[in-house]
């Protein structure tokens, strides 16, 4: 009985609520354990679905968290054979995939995000943007939040073109 409950606890501490995935707690307790073995490499990826303020606003937050639930499971379903995905925040997710280079990795979420911008119709456009940071093998000089800013910068800038996108669509 007592394993089952700390199981239970464990999983409520580190899954998110909403989608199901791991958290941010889960992240950090992830990363911190990684910190200190020997890297194989890999890239760590940061996305943030686009208009969820103006789907919230406009459409309601039921839609917004439906929204939210389907690019959680969208990035998840695509990567969990060969990555861990976090929800790190309200519509922002972390991606982490050890030994995999960023060109390909880059290739795949281009792949999903074409996916994901046809699948149902919606009365919005939906869709993600994403920033990836390849991390070298053994490498001693990067820190996590370094890697994280890096990728987040990089996630910011595909947002920006993704608004220029969608501008007529939001009008």
């Amino acid at each position: 009985v007592e394993h089952t409950r700390n199981r239970i606890y464990k999983e409520l501490a580190f899954t998110d609520g909403m989608t199901k995935i791991n958290n941010r707690s889960a992240f950090e307790v992830y990363m911190e354990k990684e910190r200190n073995k020997p890297s194989s490499g890999g890239c760590i990826m940061i996305a943030d679905l686009n208009n969820l303020k103006r789907i919230n606003d406009t459409y309601g937050h039921r839609l917004g968290d439906e929204a939210i639930i389907n690019t959680a499971n969208l990035i998840n379903d695509n990567f969990n054979d060969i990555g861990n995905c976090y929800r790190i925040g309200g519509d922002e997710f972390c991606l982490v995939l050890e030994g995999l280079p960023g060109t390909i990795a880059r290739e795949r979420l281009i792949d999903i995000q074409n996916a994901f911008d046809h699948t149902d119709e919606k009365p919005y456009p939906k869709g993600f943007s994403f920033g990836i940071i390849e991390i070298p093998a053994n490498h001693d000089k990067l820190t996590v939040n370094d890697v994280i800013h890096q990728a987040d910068y990089a996630m910011y800038q595909q947002k920006e073109l993704h608004k220029q996108a969608y501008a007529p669509f939001l009008t």
